[in-house]
């Protein structure tokens, strides 16, 4: 198997880890993996999924609010599928 036939997928990276009560320990140094993860896959053509937690309006995982939304860092682009 190669690269090529793989596709990445980046689950629950969204702001309500990095801060506050959810925040989860090692964090920020698997944002910056996930991140190097992008900046390969990308370049090569391979697909990338995003899923993102939604619990609603006002929940610490509104995708509405900034909480909910994904890391500006690995954020989707270019038409990437997000899976709510």
């Amino acid at each position: 198997m190669s690269l090529s036939d793989s596709v990445l997928v980046l689950i629950d990276c969204q702001n309500t880890y990095t801060r506050g009560v959810m925040e989860l320990e090692g964090v920020q140094p698997a944002l910056e993996e996930a991140a190097a993860l992008l900046d390969r896959a990308r370049p090569a053509g391979i697909p990338v999924i995003h899923i993102q937690h939604d619990d609603g309006p006002g929940s610490l995982y509104d995708i509405e609010g900034e909480s909910g939304a994904i890391v500006d860092r690995v954020a989707p682009r270019d038409g990437e599928p997000v899976v709510v």
